[in-house]
């Protein structure tokens, strides 16, 4: 059995002692089995037998196949019956629909939470801005000082918002407000 995978060639105790003998096999096996497909430790195409499954994490048959039911459901594996069961192959319109989906619910998100801030963050984040320019003016300065262009700048600063640093990093197809918006915003009468 040289083809198959690591999972299938490790030593039985091993991978049982993986296994929290206080919850039930069948969900385990899922998670691990999951786990090791969905990070490719287990490639498409790589056949899957019970027998085996069921020896590596030292438990009956019954866990295996419930865990296999479930992978089945989720389509990251295809079993056929009497013959094989094998890592499902990654289909790509899937993969793309799915990509798409998740890029469109998050711009969403990033937009609501963009739009949806309250006064008192609004003003602790201008104040921020504030304090960064004047921290990058001072840096300028100290550049081209009587140190000349090769100083650093002391690293003193902290930022004066932490809740600032719960809000979304820019990615794609993020824009950050320009001046014109947040005036914009601070001019909107509040209800």
């Amino acid at each position: 059995m040289s083809s198959s995978p690591a999972i299938l060639r490790r030593s039985p105790a091993r991978s049982a002692r993986t296994l929290d003998r206080d919850r039930q096999a069948a969900p385990q096996v899922f998670e691990q089995l999951r786990k090791l497909i969905t990070s490719l430790a287990l490639p498409p195409g790589s056949p899957l037998s019970r027998n085996a499954l069921a020896e590596q994490f030292g438990v009956s048959s019954t866990p295996i196949r419930d865990a296999l039911m479930r992978l089945e459901e989720e389509g990251l594996v295809e079993v056929f019956p009497q013959y094989a069961t094998v890592v499902s192959r990654i289909d790509i319109g899937l993969a793309q629909q799915a990509h798409f989906l998740r890029q469109a619910l998050e711009l969403e998100i990033v937009k609501g939470l963009a739009l949806g801030h309250p006064e008192p963050l609004i003003g602790e984040l201008n104040s921020t801005i504030a304090l960064q320019q004047k921290f990058a003016k001072a840096c300028r300065d100290r550049q081209s000082g009587p140190l000349g262009s090769g100083a650093q700048p002391q690293r003193s600063y902290r930022p004066a918002a932490p809740a600032a640093s719960a809000l979304p990093r820019q990615g794609a197809g993020y824009r950050a407000p320009s001046q014109a918006d947040r005036e914009s915003h601070q001019r909107e009468p509040t209800g």
